[in-house]
């Protein structure tokens, strides 16, 4: 079983990273984020994290949108790190 990634030892971006997505306005990419970043976060670098930050500085409406693939992702957002949070979506 996976390690529960609140209990990792981790780097202050990393950590500021946890916080960010543990206080999300949806459940439900509160849940997303966590089971990705469960597999991930340890071995994720700064500029990873930094992405994943900004990323996260969209509504949680439209993020949710994206990763369940119910609207296209628009062109300014990086679609690539958003297809790779849509296997936690599942």
């Amino acid at each position: 079983m996976l390690e529960d990634y609140r209990q990792m030892a981790l780097t202050p971006l990393q950590k500021r990273l946890q916080f960010t997505a543990d206080r999300r306005s949806m459940l439900e990419m509160e849940l997303i984020l966590a089971k990705y970043l469960r597999e991930k976060l340890q071995n994720m670098g700064d500029d990873e994290c930094l992405n994943l930050l900004s990323l996260l500085d969209q509504s949680d409406a439209d993020l949710f949108d994206w990763v369940s693939g119910v609207t296209p992702i628009p062109e300014n957002i990086d679609r690539n790190l958003v297809k790779k949070l849509a296997p936690s979506a599942r």
